[in-house]
């Protein structure tokens, strides 16, 4: 799921994205800065006649105002990069909650098979198998551990950095 600009400031303050909350309002007070800016920039505009075409002008004192209209835009655009970048660490997820949970899932389903080569191998310990890694039961269950493991190994350590890199973002712009 790609989520745009529009759509992260809309779903600000829901339970799932409560933590996006001081980014978004980052985001909304540095848009809300960056217009004031170009209002106090537009008081100085006026027009002038030249020949046929009228053409703008500014006043002498518009100087004073640019270096503050220029910080504003510099601030807007780097919160407007930083949820940029926050999307692209959520990928196709929703939320870090969501990849969170499909991580938990992952690990979950990982430390299940690992119990279960644990349990074979006890039954076939008391059914007096002398190497319990190789009863049947116990090797095919080792087989579909070691096949998730494999198959889910680069998923885990995908979303561990994703998952901080989302919320290395989100926790400079935290709400007190």
């Amino acid at each position: 799921m790609t989520t745009t600009l529009e759509q992260f400031i809309q779903r600000e303050g829901t339970p799932k994205h409560i933590e996006e909350a001081g980014l978004a309002a980052a985001y909304k007070a540095a848009d809300q800065a960056l217009g004031e800016q170009k209002i106090r920039l537009a008081d100085h505009l006026s027009a002038e006649r030249v020949g046929a075409k009228i053409v703008p002008v500014f006043d002498d004192g518009v100087e004073a105002d640019l270096p503050e209209l220029d910080a504003a835009r510099m601030k807007a655009v780097a919160v407007k990069d930083d949820i940029h970048a926050y999307l692209d660490a959520l990928g196709d997820y929703d939320s870090v909650q969501s990849m969170t949970e499909r991580l938990l899932r992952l690990k979950r389903t990982a430390d299940n098979l690992d119990r279960d080569v644990a349990n074979l191998s006890k039954r076939a310990v008391t059914r007096g198998v002398e190497r319990p890694q190789d009863d049947p039961a116990v090797m095919d269950a080792a087989v579909k551990r070691d096949r998730v493991a494999a198959e889910s190994t680069a998923e885990i350590a995908d979303l561990q950095k994703r998952i901080s890199r989302a919320k290395e973002i989100v926790e400079r712009y935290r709400l007190s």
